[in-house]
């Protein structure tokens, strides 16, 4: 490669050299900040057990994924759409209302298995969504299988 050709600078940050004797031209080290974010204690990972969960507050989705409401609303969208979505006659088959019923069993045991430990918006979303699937899981049944 020809020297001519400097399209860009290097420039050496470190504080010591390769004896480890502090370098006279180095930049001085930046302040740690004010405040830094708690890595661990109560007040970091959520209230304790037998700690009241914070009303209202919901838990943010971790970066580059799903929080538990959008989570359970995909879960609700798939069996949603299974129950033929707003028309109970466009269910294709009995076996989408068997598939819609897995989805609302699945919903079911998440209510089971994260009781006392979701907070109250969490919990509403979840017991009003699974009330609504089921009620309208009742409706396709009846249109489907009017004996039933």
């Amino acid at each position: 490669m020809s020297e001519d050709n400097k399209s860009f600078k290097v420039k050496d940050r470190r504080r010591f050299d390769a004896e480890g004797n502090s370098r006279d031209d180095a930049e001085p080290a930046s302040a740690p900040p004010s405040n830094p974010p708690p890595t661990s204690g109560p007040s970091a990972a959520g209230p304790g057990p037998g700690q009241p969960k914070a009303s209202g507050a919901s838990r943010p989705a971790r970066p580059g994924g799903i929080g538990f409401g959008e989570f359970v609303l995909s879960l609700g969208t798939n069996a949603a759409m299974l129950l033929g979505g707003e028309d109970p006659e466009r269910v294709a088959s009995k076996s989408d209302l068997g598939a819609a019923a897995q989805y609302i069993d699945i919903l079911r045991m998440l209510k089971e298995k994260t009781q006392d430990n979701l907070d109250t918006e969490e919990t509403r979303l979840l017991d009003t969504l699974l009330y609504d699937l089921q009620m309208r899981y009742l409706e396709v049944m009846k249109a489907v299988d009017p004996t039933r």
